[in-house]
């Protein structure tokens, strides 16, 4: 594998980890705010809070494992994220996450699998990511700025080194991306 690609893979793991730590907290508080008025409405907040994430999450499969088929990588990453949903879940009695949960999963692999490589799985979710985590500390810097600030929340450091790492596995992903490779898994199954 090139050293390129292999860099790629592991600030987008990076990128990841830091991701799911920032804003897991926020969407399982936007999640557990009252009863959804729309069904599924937790399994959108979850696609919009974790997807970015996510998506750099199989990024990073794809990335690590080049030459295997695209199927068996969303399958990989499918079957990852519903054992991390059922461990994040089995322990919460009658609250039903685990179906919005299994929702979230479907719906970020249909999204991987429109995208299609590894490359734009990348991009598009380090875009997704440092789009929401700089939201965040952009809101933390104004509510510390404004005429009654409070506290400058500890976990602002980290929203901001999410945001840069997501943001520079976007630039590396795009600019690194392998032509020949792409041309190549054209017509392979995806």
């Amino acid at each position: 594998m090139d050293i390129r690609l292999k860099f790629v893979a592991a600030l987008a793991i990076a990128s990841s980890i830091l991701g799911v730590v920032s804003l897991l907290p926020m969407a399982f508080g936007i999640a557990g705010m009252g009863p959804p008025q729309f069904p599924l409405a937790i399994a959108l907040t979850f696609v919009v809070f974790l997807g970015g994430p996510l998506l750099l999450l199989v990024a990073s499969l794809g990335l690590i494992f080049p030459r295997a088929p695209r199927t068996s990588v969303l399958a990989a990453f499918f079957i990852l994220l519903v054992v991390a949903g059922f461990l994040l879940f089995w322990r919460l009695p009658g609250h039903g996450f685990i179906v919005d949960w299994m929702v979230m999963s479907i719906v970020l692999v249909l999204i991987a699998a429109a995208l299609g490589l590894p490359w734009r799985w990348a991009f598009i979710g380090g875009i997704w990511q440092g789009m929401l985590l700089g939201l965040a500390v952009a809101w933390s810097v104004r509510d510390f700025l404004s005429p009654t600030p409070g506290p400058f929340p500890t976990q602002a450091r980290v929203w901001f080194l999410g945001c840069l790492f997501a943001l520079g596995t976007t630039a590396l992903a795009f600019a690194w991306r392998n032509r020949k490779t792409e041309i190549e898994t054209s017509g392979q199954s995806k």
